[in-house]
């Protein structure tokens, strides 16, 4: 299988200040200057569906939170529904290689880094390792792996380009609540990029992200994750997250550190939307933005219960408390930024 066959082997001069960078089995495949690869979406589906996973790096830092992304890996690669007739075979190569192919991401993602630094630096793109909200000299990487049959194992791809910029303290989303919960939702796999289509269409008028939800046996919903974050809503001082029927993303675990350092109390189970009006602040985490506070939800008519603030499309709408600076959500932003600084003595966010 030519895994590469959709990436142009072209390489486009070594300024990457505007352009992203993609490394196989620890060698430098093109340098993607043009727009047809530059994001890791456009990256991941313009490859075979895998596991995947997603992360920040600073100038001269190495993996943050190695393991975690290592085990996240494996555990989707081994629970794949695309390569589900080769489950065995996928096992049994795991079972004999499984240190060969943690080596491989290494080499990879450290490969890859060490271009992508070295190739923005020449250009005076990384200035220090103090990093702003205006700041884009940290790495977004995406480490790609697909099951490439039983002779060849598993291919590693990653993908480099500049980090996303994070919304400014004070900056709220509006979320809308509408969805099914996905059938895989543990296992981190690139099929989402496709499958998650129809859904994104719904996000207009403002809408930033979709809240997934499942039906309870009272005819109730709980309320999951987004499209590509974890979902926290907080009433009070407590926090509740989902803890099934979700991607356990690094940032959450993150963020349920951070909640528990600052003494709050953490319910690990699915806010329900009957329950909705009752929380106060609320936020989203993620590879891509980190944390940012929801200042809206949008969520559809119960029949068995009817609310006094129907918005628009025929959606109850409520507003939470999450933007200001004495907020809790922003508290735990701070929070984890903190952590980050006393566990790598680097903060690999931008704040």
């Amino acid at each position: 299988m030519e895994v590469c066959a959709l990436l142009s082997i072209v390489f486009f001069g070594s300024c990457l200040s505007n352009g992203a960078v993609v490394i196989r089995n620890g060698e430098v495949q093109s340098t993607c200057t043009h727009t047809s690869l530059k994001s890791p979406r456009e990256f991941l589906m313009a490859n075979p569906s895998g596991a995947y996973t997603c992360l920040r790096v600073l100038p001269h830092q190495k993996f943050p939170m190695f393991s975690f992304h290592i085990e996240r890996l494996l555990f989707s690669i081994q629970n794949n529904p695309q390569t589900l007739s080769s489950q065995n075979e996928v096992m049994e190569y795991l079972s004999k290689n499984q240190g060969l192919l943690i080596g491989n991401i290494a080499k990879t993602v450290d490969t890859g880094l060490n271009f992508f630094f070295e190739s923005n630096a020449e250009h005076n793109t990384v200035t220090s390792l103090k990093v702003t909200d205006d700041d884009h000299s940290l790495a977004f990487v995406t480490i790609l792996c697909v099951w490439d049959g039983e002779e060849n194992g598993v291919d590693v791809l990653v993908h480099i380009s500049n980090a996303p910029k994070l919304l400014t303290v004070g900056v709220g989303v509006c979320v809308l609540v509408s969805g099914k919960g996905r059938i895989s939702p543990k296992s981190k796999l690139s099929q989402w990029c496709w499958d998650r289509k129809e859904l994104e269409k719904e996000k207009i008028n403002g809408i930033h992200e979709l809240i997934l939800s499942s039906e309870t046996s009272t005819g109730d919903y709980k309320l999951l994750e987004g499209l590509v974050t974890n979902l926290f809503l907080i009433k009070n001082s407590t926090v509740f997250t989902a803890e099934e029927g979700v991607l356990h993303g690094h940032m959450r675990e993150l963020a349920l550190k951070a909640c528990r350092q600052l003494g709050l109390s953490v319910r690990l189970c699915s806010p329900l939307i009957s329950n909705i009006e009752q929380f106060n602040e609320g936020f989203l985490t993620g590879a891509g933005c980190v944390l940012v506070p929801i200042s809206t939800i949008l969520y559809p008519h119960q029949s068995k219960k009817k609310g006094n603030n129907e918005g628009v499309h025929g959606m109850h709408t409520i507003s939470l408390s999450s933007c200001s600076e004495n907020s809790l959500s922003n508290k735990v932003r701070q929070q984890m930024f903190q952590i980050y600084r006393n566990d790598i003595e680097s903060n690999p966010f931008s704040e």
